[in-house]
Order: structure tokens, then C-alpha cells, then sequence
């Protein structure tokens, strides 16, 4: 049986007509924050969310990146660097800033949850209908185990379409849970990553807003927090400097709030397998990303959709693509203007620098 995988990026959420307002690509995410921050003015109770927008903003400024993903690799590179001579304390102010840079995303990307609702979400819709056809019963479509789905993004517009077309009920069933998108986390607040195997999975590569990680006694690492903000587009906590503040100072880590689980690219290395780490995340990413290499290796075609092979991913990405044994052919599905320049890239700098010798095929169509 040929089995499919599709790989979502940046583009798939992007505002566009109809759809607007949306999730900002790469060269709009500073307007975006910035336009966040300018909305928090008119906002009780949001002092110290306005600091960390306003100290993301100020940084991707000054050092000239587009991206968060591009400002937090140099923090975090002069972070770890022990030959530069900083002190522990400014080592630690430079993490704090990639804590800081988390949190301003979270919010960004929760603030825009409450708009994307209202737009329908006809291209997610449109996609859940390529995956299960008419099937609109979960129990029937979850057997269809031909297609799996991974995700470098951090919003859940995904999820919200999900839950509208299948009306899943996730006040009794995890939403990221086996028997629903299987995505590793089959509890509200568990430890531990298991994805069933022989049906469709939907993984979160980086990550995801909505989710949250913590250190808590008797467990054996990070417990994952998968409503600790509310299900996918219900919006039931004010976004604020209660949701990510108001146990900060508690002399206890376990009763302070948990962190969001957000993973930028730089910080995949520090929880490899064999580190000695104790970072919130150290429990999610490895089982995550070896579940989606094996699921690479068993498809018969990748598509990558809305996903332009950032330079930062690369090294993750080629290994889930030496891992394509199986692999007849990538799909690049993405704007016309843009696919042939992709492909081309991903054949001369990617794949043939590497021996891999997996065919590339353009589908000049938006997500």
C-alpha cells in the first residue's frame, strides 16, 4: 500500500484571501509582533507580556534578523560558547531571552487563534478532505492509516478543523492522544511520548502553542500539559500576564507555571539522545522526531506543502530524508511564483550533495 506523507510549513497558516487575517511567514513575523505589542497599549494586566514583545521586537531589530528562529540560534550559540568569557549571570540573561521570545510567540500566536476561527478554515478543511475523503466519522476515518501529516508550525488551525469536521469530543479523549491525532500525548498532563503505529499521525515537530511542559514529582521527566491554555480556538483563558506569570516567583519549581512547548530549531541538538540536559522539552523531541523518521521511512511519497527548506532546518530535515528508503518521489507543493526555485534548490543543495537520489516534482498550487 502506498503510504503518504505530508510535511506542512509556514505557508499553510499564512493570511490570504480568503482567509485572512493569518499566521505572518517569516519576512512578515516582525510587523506582526510589533502590531501585537502596539495591541497590548489598551490591555489590563499585560506589563510584563508588553516586556517580552517589546525586548523580541528590539532584538530582531538590532541584530538584523528576520526571524525568531535566526535571532534565538545566535543567542543560544553565545549562550553555550564558553571560549567568549561571560559570566553565568549573562549567560542566563541570554536564555531568559529565548524564554522571552517563546512566550511573546505564544501569545502572538494564541491572540491570533481567536480571529483564524472566524474565517472558516476552508484551505485546513479542504486538506482534512484530501486525507479521509467524505468520511466525517473519526472512528472510521482513523483506520485509514495511508496518510500521516508532521508540522514544523506552532499554531493549531490544524486542530480547529479537526475538531469541527469530526465534532471529537476532547473533554474525554486527549485531543493529541492515540485515539485521536495521535500525536505521542495520550494525557492531559503525562509523561512520556508513545505513538501508536499502523494509523494516521499528526506530529508537532517544533512544538506547539497550547501545550506545556513541567517538571513534576514522581515522574520519571517533563510532564506534557495539553489544555493547560484551553482546547484549540475556545479561547477560555485572557491573554495576559496571568497566563505565563502569576506563579513565577514561587520558591517551588513544581508549582510554577509550566513552560510553553515551544522548541526553536537551535535547541534540538542540547536534547539528542545522550545529553544531560534538564530542559522542559528534553522529553517531547527526540521521541517525536525518531517516530517521523520512521514514518519517512516507511512512505512510498513526501509531500512538503507551504514549506520552503529553511537553511536552519536543514540537518533535521536530511536526516528524515535519509531515512526515505521506501520514497518514490518529493511533491513541492507551493505558490507558483516560488516552487520551481524550491525544487531547484532542494535537488542541488539538499539531496544531491548528500547521494540521495529521491526524484522532485513541482505542484504550483497554494495550500
Amino acid at each position: 500500500m502506498n503510504k503518504i506523507v505530508y510535511i506542512l510549513g509556514a505557508g499553510c497558516s499564512a493570511g490570504q484571501p480568503p482567509e485572512n487575517p493569518g499566521y505572518p511567514l517569516a519576512r512578515d513575523f516582525l510587523l506582526a509582533l510589533k502590531n501585537y505589542g502596539e495591541s497590548l497599549n489598551d490591555k489590563e494586566n499585560c506589563n510584563q507580556l508588553k516586556s517580552c514583545v517589546e525586548g523580541s521586537i528590539a532584538l530582531l531589530q538590532q541584530e538584523a534578523a528576520q526571524t525568531l528562529d535566526t535571532l534565538t540560534a545566535r543567542l543560544g550559540t553565545e549562550a553555550h560558547d564558553l571560549s567568549n568569557g561571560l559570566t553565568m549571570q549573562a549567560r542566563r540573561g541570554l536564555e531568559r531571552k529565548i524564554r522571552d521570545a517563546k512566550i511573546a510567540t505564544y501569545a502572538l500566536f494564541m491572540d491570533l487563534e481567536k480571529r483564524a476561527r472566524e474565517t472558516g478554515l476552508h484551505r485546513y478543511h479542504n486538506f482534512l478532505d484530501e486525507l479521509f475523503g467524505n468520511v466525517t466519522n473519526w472512528s472510521q476515518a482513523s483506520q485509514k492509516s495511508k496518510f500521516s501529516v508532521l508540522t514544523f508550525n506552532y499554531d493549531r488551525l490544524f486542530e480547529m478543523a479537526f475538531i469541527s469536521r469530526f465534532r471529537c469530543d476532547t473533554k474525554t479523549c486527549c485531543l493529541y492522544g492515540g485515539s485521536l491525532l495521535n500525536s505521542g500525548m495520550d494525557y492531559v498532563s503525562g509523561s512520556g511520548i508513545a505513538v501508536a503505529s499502523n494509523r494516521f499521525a499528526f506530529l508537532k515537530l517544533h512544538g506547539s502553542v497550547g501545550i506545556r511542559a513541567r517538571e513534576e514529582m514522581g515522574h520519571d521527566g517533563p510532564c506534557h500539559y495539553t489544555s493547560y491554555d484551553g482546547p484549540p480556538g475556545e479561547n477560555s483563558k485572557t491573554i495576559n500576564d496571568e497566563m505565563f506569570f502569576a506563579r513565577a516567583n514561587n520558591p517551588d519549581p513544581y508549582d510554577r507555571d509550566p513552560e510553553p512547548l515551544i522548541v526553536f530549531p537551535h535547541e534540538k541538538p542540547f536534547v539528542a539522545n545522550g545529553t544531560n540536559t534538564l530542559l522542559s522539552f528534553r522529553g517531547y523531541i527526540e521521541p517525536i522526531w525518531n517516530h517521523a523518521r520512521q514514518l519517512v521511512s516507511e512512505a512510498t511519497e513526501v509531500w512538503a506543502v507551504g514549506y520552503r527548506f529553511a537553511p536552519i532546518d536543514r540537518a533535521d530535515v536530511l536526516g528524515l530524508l535519509r531515512s526515505a528508503h521506501n520514497c518514490k518521489k518529493i511533491v513541492v507543493q507551493n505558490r507558483k511564483e516560488s516552487v520551481d526555485e524550491i525544487c531547484e534548490s532542494l535537488k542541488r543543495k539538499w539531496l544531491e550533495p548528500e547521494g540521495l537520489n529521491i526524484k522532485v516534482e513541482s505542484h504550483p498550487h497554494p495550500f
